[in-house]
């Protein structure tokens, strides 16, 4: 989509999940959240012009459900087999579409790299019994613990890991 007549096309066939497209030169952001504030039922996935430095931007607005773009497997890394880039691309491509941050372990803790592998750099140090993980999006983070496997329950707002990490919950929370 790229006008409100779009949207309203979409809304009338009961259609409410749209591809913003192209969504970096049709304004990107800041005309998606204007264009969108009087359809709040509708939501996006953008395409076009996303990249690895813009992808956080378009995530944060808690209305683009996903984001695509031909950064995370380009034509030649694709043609000449290059696919330790494209996974290495897919990997920083998840990393900040869960935005994962944390707090309540110290660096030291080699369980919690166990636990979610290559996704944290450096934990704050505090003394409290729980580890709070922090993400940008809680529906997001719940399927992608889902796909790998990882067990937890749901209360709330919050999700709960099944597994503790030296002793201490592990307790996942939407950011702000």
């Amino acid at each position: 989509v790229s006008g409100a007549s779009e949207i309203e096309f979409a809304l009338e066939r009961n259609i409410k999940v749209l591809k913003f497209f192209p969504a970096e030169t049709g304004g990107g952001v800041a005309f998606l959240k204007a264009l969108s504030a009087p359809f709040p039922d509708v939501n996006f996935i953008a395409t076009g012009g996303v990249s690895l430095s813009n992808l956080k931007s378009y995530l944060e607005y808690d209305r683009i459900w996903a984001c695509g773009g031909s950064f995370m497997a380009t034509r030649e890394q694709l043609d000449s087999g290059q696919w330790d880039a494209v996974r290495n691309s897919v990997r920083t491509a998840i990393k900040i579409m869960l935005g994962f941050s944390i707090e309540g372990i110290t660096a030291e803790d080699k369980n919690m790299q166990a636990v979610f592998p290559a996704l944290f750099v450096t934990p704050e140090n505090t003394q409290d019994k729980t580890v709070f993980i922090k993400t940008m999006n809680l529906t997001r983070t719940t399927a992608y613990l889902k796909r790998k496997g990882i067990p937890f329950t749901e209360a709330g707002e919050r999700l709960i890991l099944k597994q503790e990490v030296n002793g201490q919950a592990v307790v996942i929370a939407r950011q702000g």
